[in-house]
């Protein structure tokens, strides 16, 4: 039997993402000093459906494309920075199609759409009893955990005192465990990002049933065109059209304050000629990353529709894309910071915080100039070189 997905067009989301604007704005200073999202602006975002975004239509998910997640993303990135990261991080609806049913059940069993803290560090140790695992380690900078009810944690299956190997690798799975089950480590004291809380996770011999410790390269048992998609790609692909969202909030703040920012030249920002160069250069480079990103994305997704494999070449290329994005964003905030000059510095200026936010979003690992190498490796018929692209 086809399952009907039954879910607004993009257009309808992205306006309701604008719509949230002023609640966003009302509780943005609480996120920065309480360094969590507060709890009310979590359930206005659940009740928008913000965290069922790639949640499988029989959980009541939209199911996005790739291409369309990516600009939800970017959306919620040009309104809040905090925001975003704490409804990416929290939006890995995409395991119901690979854990079990009985597994599914339990995690969506409580409140309607979960959200599910993850971290991909394969930071943690467990060890098989009866029909599941011990599962022991310390994850750090684990986002939305202060507010998830889930939590995802990568770990290695040991056999004594080394990996257990499967099919001659180690055997690496995720976790899932309730968040009663985990002690969170309030670390995340930083000079951006703060609301997202961003906290250390550590846990202690928590047992995890077997249904709920899965291999993150497993095939999923939903047999559709975004679970064909490999569970790294769609986990890993909200930070580029985040930052693209925060340097063109930067963008947006500076193209205001232009018109009315007098200079120690006489006039004022707007009709001085380096500014117009800058801005367009800006604007220009910031919406080139967009459509190479977008464009990488649509690749993805019509093989999947298609029913061909997604390549690793495939994958390379969303991964280069969101590379490069990240190194157009650098620049672009650091434009905007320098044309505002000292208004920049006050917190009563969106800049101001937009820059910070940007900067410590940018030190992602995902986001690192070497992914590029990857695609760079396989074009020229080498080995990806890492087993996760």
């Amino acid at each position: 039997m086809i399952q009907t997905i039954s879910r607004p067009s993009v257009a309808e989301i992205l306006r309701a993402v604008e719509e949230l604007r002023p609640t966003i704005d009302v509780h943005r200073a609480a996120a920065e000093a309480e360094r969590r999202m507060p709890r009310q602006l979590v359930e206005t975002l659940r009740a928008a459906g913000l965290f069922k975004i790639s949640t499988p239509a029989e959980h009541g998910g939209w199911e996005l494309p790739l291409a369309d997640v990516l600009e939800v993303y970017e959306a919620l990135g040009r309104v809040d920075a905090v925001t975003a990261w704490v409804v990416w991080n929290g939006n890995i609806g995409f395991a119901a199609a690979m854990l079990d049913e009985a597994a599914v059940d339990r995690v969506w069993s409580g409140v309607g759409d979960p959200i599910i803290a993850n971290s991909a560090r394969v930071a943690g140790a467990a060890v098989a009893e009866g029909d599941g695992f011990r599962l022991s380690g310390r994850w750090d900078i684990v986002s939305a955990i202060d507010v998830a009810d889930w939590v995802a944690l990568f770990g290695v299956v040991m056999d004594g005192s080394a990996p257990r190997i499967v099919g001659g690798a180690p055997d690496i799975r995720v976790f899932f465990l309730p968040i009663a089950d985990v002690q969170i480590v309030d670390t995340w004291h930083t000079s951006g990002m703060r609301g997202t809380g961003s906290n250390s996770v550590v846990v202690d011999a928590a047992f995890v049933p077997g249904g709920l410790a899965i291999s993150p390269f497993a095939t999923a048992r939903i047999d559709r065109p975004l679970f064909r998609i490999p569970a790294f790609t769609l986990a890993s692909s909200g930070a580029a059209p985040i930052v693209i969202g925060i340097a063109q909030a930067a963008l947006d703040e500076l193209i205001a304050l232009a018109p009315s920012k007098p200079t120690d030249g006489g006039g004022t920002l707007a009709t001085r000629p380096h500014v117009q160069h800058a801005v367009a250069e800006a604007m220009t480079s910031l919406h080139g990353a967009r459509l190479v990103m977008r464009d990488a994305a649509r690749a993805i997704d019509e093989a999947a529709e298609q029913g061909e494999p997604v390549t690793e070449l495939l994958r390379a290329r969303a991964r280069a894309a969101m590379s490069h994005a990240a190194s157009v964003c650098r620049g672009v905030l650091a434009t905007c910071q320098l044309l505002a000059s000292s208004t920049a510095v006050y917190t009563s200026n969106r800049i101001e915080a937009i820059v910070r936010d940007g900067q410590v979003a940018l030190q992602h690992m995902i986001l690192s100039p070497s992914h590029l190498d990857i695609l760079g490796r396989l074009t020229l018929g080498q080995d990806a070189g890492t087993p996760v692209v």
